[in-house]
């Protein structure tokens, strides 16, 4: 099939975790490139923690200087993505396995297609396409106005901690501002419906606060001229979409690469506050306490963004 494609492809595009098209790529002589959903930001740090090893000799809650950045950026090891930070259990340890033969793959690509924007972070942007030898383009901001029904459906199904929702709606309740609160379908949805009939927390919003049961669309919300924060878990998509929404955010990571997406937000860009999350979860992980932020926290965040 691929030699009666007319015109002959000059390269394959695919995202970075499926390496085996650097094979066809590879079988039929022309560049593969890859497409990571990730920013600049990110790549690099990911690049230079896997170059230095840093990390691997501190203990959890050690703090430790970003290496090989142009701006002076702290973190606890706990708070890295699973991606640097993979652990010992056999989840893991496989998965862990699994990133290693992914990256050596990458490494061997052409070049890379980024979701970002050069004026965005044009430092990092700059510094990584050294390493990828300048064959690195920004095509950003993509999927900020996806109406598929798909992309809505998937961007609402990850898991809901009862505890961290507990506290993210009473730090609201407590900053006595108005807000939109957004409850995604996930595994504890009974839980928590079952936490807000019990303890009346819309009866005691009303009139301030909005709760919406299931998905709602995040760009239209933004879009809203009168927003005034922007809450958020950090996901790449969500902050290009606050980012070109002109909203201050305040950040809560959770998982993945979001913890250096908050990094972005609120040391680099100067655009965010954090709530103060000190570790993100892991594939092990199952605690609701896991998050360790508390409606203090989360009130005080508002109101340093919005005073």
């Amino acid at each position: 099939m691929f030699n009666n494609l007319k015109p002959t492809p000059s390269c394959i595009i695919s995202d970075n975790n499926l390496s085996r098209t650097a094979n066809v790529a590879n079988m039929f002589r022309i560049p593969w490139v890859v497409f990571d959903g990730m920013s600049c930001f990110t790549q690099l740090v990911t690049h230079n923690l896997c170059a230095s090893k840093i990390h691997e000799k501190l203990t959890d809650f050690d703090t430790f200087v970003l290496p090989g950045l142009s701006d002076n950026i702290s973190m606890m090891k706990s708070q890295l993505p699973g991606l640097c930070n993979l652990g010992s259990s056999v989840k893991g340890k496989e998965l862990k396995s699994i990133r290693e033969r992914i990256r050596e793959m990458e490494l061997g690509a052409y070049g890379m297609l980024i979701n970002s924007f050069d004026e965005l972070e044009t430092r990092y942007v700059d510094e990584f396409k050294k390493i990828k030898q300048g064959r690195v383009w920004c095509i950003g901001p993509l999927s900020n106005s996806n109406k598929s029904d798909l992309d809505r459906a998937q961007r609402g199904s990850k898991i809901q901690s009862t505890m961290m929702f507990i506290e993210l709606a009473l730090g609201l309740e407590d900053s006595k501002y108005s807000f939109i609160l957004v409850m995604k379908g996930g595994s504890r949805t009974e839980e928590i419906e079952k936490w807000l009939d019990e303890g009346e927390f819309e009866s005691r919003v009303k009139g301030r606060g909005v709760l919406i049961h299931g998905w709602a669309s995040q760009v239209l919300i933004l879009s809203y001229r009168a927003k005034g924060a922007f809450l958020t878990h950090c996901g790449w998509n969500s902050t290009i979409e606050g980012v070109c929404a002109g909203v201050p955010m305040i950040t809560w990571p959770q998982f993945a690469e979001q913890s250096f997406n908050e990094r972005l937000v609120v040391q680099v860009l100067g655009i965010g506050v954090g709530v103060g999350a000190q570790r993100v979860m892991y594939l092990e992980d199952e605690d609701d306490g896991v998050m360790q932020v508390e409606r203090e926290d989360v009130c005080k965040a508002v109101m340093i963004v919005m005073d």
